[in-house]
């Protein structure tokens, strides 16, 4: 029998007599877990610009004022909806 034929004879004894060892006498609990949370949006932010390029100081007002009017009441009715 050859050294290299030995070690293959020896291991496998060896892992033979090899035993898991006992469990525990306490009780042992192992846990995982994960969890997600979806929720809506509570807070919200809205930017809105509004450009004008009348020639006069005067039809640029008036037109940035019916703009934001304009905006104003969509926002009222979207809000009405929700």
């Amino acid at each position: 029998m050859t050294l290299r034929h030995f070690r293959f004879f020896l291991f496998a004894l060896i892992s033979i007599n090899a035993e898991a060892g006992t469990l525990p006498a306490y009780p042992f609990i192992h846990v995982n877990g994960s969890a997600t949370i979806t929720l809506p949006a509570n807070i919200a932010e809205i930017d809105f610009e509004l450009t004008s390029l009348a020639a006069g100081a005067d039809e640029t007002l008036t037109l940035l004022n019916t703009q934001s009017s304009e905006v104003l009441e969509f926002l009222s009715v979207c809000r009405r909806r929700y």
